[in-house]
């Protein structure tokens, strides 16, 4: 490695405080609906930055404070089971340590970094570069970054573009982290993703048009896993994804099949997602509203296993800020509105309406794996094993950001669940839910 003259130094942090307050479903009166937790995170940086090489390296300190002993739903009992029972856990850790070369449109990723699928090219439209960061990227592979620890990998990645044409290409390891402090960037041995995608850039293969074409192959032989699909996963998840418009208006199509090994079974599965959107700037506000569906198959007990498996993506993003629900045997139907009150306060609404794709199959929820011992998904089966209804209800999230001087900035916000005749098989106590948070960081 030739580094030449001496590096520019470019130190970063960030700090993140957030305290969130639930009522949540509940399945008997034995557990506590109503509690709130405190989540504090630190992240101190240091680059030294050459022509073609940066050395990058991030430190994090990850705590919180008032985890619920026995919380009913949510995130709560989540962070709880994670962390052993410690209902104030901490921990210090290297999130980031890795070496990025670039030179002309080649770039690569060496050792531990930050990585999400779905936007290995920008499309240089301001407003489409903001849909693929919402709705593309972190689908199958992402940060999770809305958990406390959140999520990073061990590994390599790469983009190279020239000629209209980009492929990028990632072989990786996630880290433990997520909600698990205890053993936060730990590797996990026996998980491993990789995968290739070709992006046609925007206007290069179709007018005013991106199109991506893209494999995921991921291998899971953790006991957790074992157990639940009764050996070991390799999936093969490979689609498209087709992106047109300008600065006032969108249409996303995206598309994947999954087949392989669920344990001894085949897998067969599938998912899309339908997005238009349309923004306004000569109204005030200036909104920007996303009508969408997607979709992802369940199970109907046939020969193979036919539920999609999410990967390791980031479902906070997608399906609900309440996270009550991943990636699989789900129908969402949801709009989306983004309006700018002022040049420091920006706001976003969306409603949800959520179905089941197959009732024989169970209501998930999660993000995918994050620790050794537990699977990364929740599965919910109804007494019976079969859900009465598809319908398992409507969400609605409001959420507000100001910018405030000096890298400061505050965020609250909050949703509602109505929960459906499905919820309410597995919930019978209580279906419905609300969530509020607020949330201040500082970054420079």
């Amino acid at each position: 490695m030739a580094l030449g003259a001496a590096p520019e130094i470019k130190p970063t942090f960030d700090l993140r405080l957030r305290g969130e307050g639930v009522y949540t479903p509940a399945r008997t009166a034995a557990s506590d609906q109503t509690y709130d937790f405190t989540l504090g995170r630190f992240r101190l940086g240091l680059d030294a930055v050459w022509k073609h090489w940066t050395l990058h390296g991030m430190v994090q300190a990850a705590g919180a404070m008032g985890l619920p002993e026995n919380g009913a739903f949510a995130a709560g009992p989540v962070y709880l089971t994670a962390n052993d029972g410690d209902t104030r856990p901490s921990r210090l850790g290297i999130a980031e340590l890795n070496a990025v070369y670039t030179n002309g449109g080649f770039r690569t990723v060496l050792g531990r970094q930050a990585f999400a699928e779905g936007f290995e090219a920008p499309t240089g439209v301001g407003h489409l570069d903001a849909v693929k960061q919402r709705r593309l990227s972190d689908r199958l592979v992402g940060n999770f970054e809305w958990p406390n620890v959140a999520r990073r990998f061990d590994g390599a990645s790469f983009g190279w573009g020239a000629g209209g044409a980009h492929l990028a290409g990632f072989v990786l390891r996630p880290l433990d982290g997520a909600f698990d402090h205890k053993d936060a960037f730990e590797p996990l041995d026996d998980v491993s993703v990789y995968g290739l995608t070709l992006t046609g850039e925007h206007g290069a293969w179709i007018p005013g048009s991106e199109v991506r074409v893209f494999a995921v192959q991921y291998e899971d032989g953790r006991p957790a896993a074992r157990r639940q699909a009764g050996g070991d996963l390799s999936l093969t998840t490979a689609g498209a994804s087709f992106l047109t418009g300008n600065d006032t208006w969108d249409l996303l199509l995206w598309g994947v099949v999954q087949r392989g090994d669920w344990g001894a079974t085949s897998q067969e599965a599938w998912a899309y997602l339908f997005d238009i959107g349309r923004r306004f700037p000569g109204l005030p506000g200036k909104p920007s509203l996303h009508l969408a569906l997607e979709q992802s198959s369940g199970d109907d007990l046939g020969d193979d296993h036919g539920t999609f498996f999410n990967l390791l993506p980031t479902n906070h993003k997608f399906y609900g800020s309440m996270d009550y629900f991943a990636f699989s045997n789900l129908r969402d139907l949801y709009a989306e509105a983004l309006f700018t009150v002022n040049e420091r306060l920006r706001g976003r609404f969306a409603v949800h309406d959520f179905s089941l794709t197959e009732t024989t199959d169970a209501w998930y929820g999660g993000s995918g794996a994050f620790e050794e011992e537990s699977f990364g998904y929740l599965i919910r089966i109804p007494p019976g094993g079969r859900y009465p209804s598809e319908d398992m209800g409507r969400e609605a999230d409001l959420e507000l950001t100001f910018t405030l001087p000096q890298g400061f900035g505050l965020g609250v916000g909050g949703g509602y669940f109505w929960g459906g005749a499905a919820a309410e098989a597995f919930l019978p106590m209580e279906s419905d839910g609300s969530w509020t948070y607020v949330e201040l960081t500082w970054r420079r």
